[in-house]
Formats: structure tokens, sequence, C-alpha cells
């Protein structure tokens, strides 16, 4: 078994919560462009809607 060495522990909360923010942004980017299509007419709202679900989704795992 491992211990639980403290300073392990805290490099490993660091990987990941950055691994966490990097997942987050670029679900994020993909909302944005998704929505920034809908305004320019080139997606329909349902679609830019489903990217938004698509976003809530991935959050939830």
């Amino acid at each position: 078994m491992l211990e639980r060495d403290p300073k392990t522990l805290a490099r490993l909360q660091t990987v990941v919560t950055a691994l966490i923010e990097h997942r987050v942004s670029t679900s994020l980017v993909d909302v944005e462009r998704a929505l920034a299509r809908w305004r320019e007419g080139a997606h329909s709202a349902l679609a830019a809607h489903g990217a938004v679900l698509r976003h809530a989704a991935r959050r939830r795992r």
C-alpha cells in the first residue's frame, strides 16, 4: 500500500485540478464557438443548445 505523503498528495491535487480546469476551458470554448455560429446565423438555436447540454453533461462526470 502506498504511503500518503502530504507532498505527493498536494502534487496530485495540483495535477488533477489543472486537468479539470483544462477540460472545462476547452469545453467552454466549444460552447462559445457554437453560440457565435448561432449569432451569425450559421447554426440553429437547437445546435447551440446542444453544445451547452454537452458541456453540462461533461461537467457531471
